[in-house]
């Protein structure tokens, strides 16, 4: 008697669920880890700052989830393959008569182009794990799982670039600010030389006897020497203040929304302090 009530709540219920199934993608997901060494170059670089290795890692993860870093990511996934953009990455653009009413309502943002959807696409799906340690895991989602497995090699071939250029870049600030001290500092025992000759000359010690000018000029030598080296320490500290500084001055002009920045990410403001200290 209710055979119809009974075949429309069965067709209501099976139907739904075939559609869903039928155009519904499976969601596949690769990840990888990485560690992050601290090998003896790192802690030269580190040994005036105290850096916790939590600390080191978030940094990485912050750098990782980045805009720039995702940048790096894409455009070395379009050098490996010529599709910039699969159908996982697509969106749905909008009819002509939408893209008329946002024109007249003011609405005229412009069009994203293929590689700021990738970038945007891709850092909405990947995530990253601290691991325990120095091992930082991330997975990347996506409707291809080639796509999936190429982008999580070139997130680790990336960032293995990205360690070493960031290391050497802290390399070449390192020697050329040695570079640049070894150069003052020659240039002020140059001068401590020459204000010596002249207090010898000033004080007539050259005629005093031979035991007594030895033993002036080993006390002489003795303070020159501390007086040189505490010389050297002073503007070695005012050097770095004045770099800090003028590091500090082009983040301000730069990057207005540093301090904004500064609240988001607590590890900022803690490096800030161990920095200021």
């Amino acid at each position: 008697k209710r055979r119809k009530l009974i075949l429309l709540c069965t067709i209501s219920v099976v139907a739904p669920l075939t559609a869903l199934l039928l155009f519904s993608q499976p969601t596949y997901t690769s990840s990888v880890s990485m560690e992050i060494a601290d090998d003896a170059i790192t802690r030269l670089l580190t040994s005036d700052i105290d850096v916790s290795p939590d600390l080191t890692v978030g940094n990485y993860m912050d750098m990782l989830t980045s805009q720039q870093f995702a940048q790096r990511v894409v455009r070395a996934m379009a050098a490996k393959t010529s599709e910039t953009q699969t159908a996982d990455t697509a969106t749905a653009t909008p009819g002509a008569f939408l893209a008329a009413v946002k024109k007249m309502l003011g609405f005229t943002a412009r069009k994203l182009s293929a590689e700021e959807m990738a970038v945007i696409h891709l850092l909405d799906h990947m995530q990253t794990d601290h691991r325990g340690g120095q091992l930082i895991k991330v997975t990347v989602e996506s409707a291809d799982p080639q796509k999936a497995f190429l982008l999580a090699q070139t997130i680790s071939d990336e960032f293995r670039k990205f360690h070493l250029e960031t290391i050497q870049n802290r390399i070449d600030v390192l020697v050329n600010f040695y570079k640049e001290q070894l150069g003052k500092t020659y240039s002020r025992l140059i001068r401590a030389e020459e204000e010596l000759a002249l207090f010898k000359r000033t004080h007539n010690v050259a005629n005093t006897p031979k035991r007594t000018l030895d033993r002036l000029d080993s006390r002489l030598d003795l303070l020159e020497s501390q007086l040189i080296d505490l010389r050297s320490q002073r503007k070695l500290l005012e050097d770095r203040i004045a770099d800090l500084d003028r590091q500090l001055s082009n983040l301000q002009q730069n990057t207005p929304s540093l301090a904004k920045t500064e609240m988001q990410l607590p590890r900022i403001e803690e490096l800030k302090k161990r920095l200021v200290t």
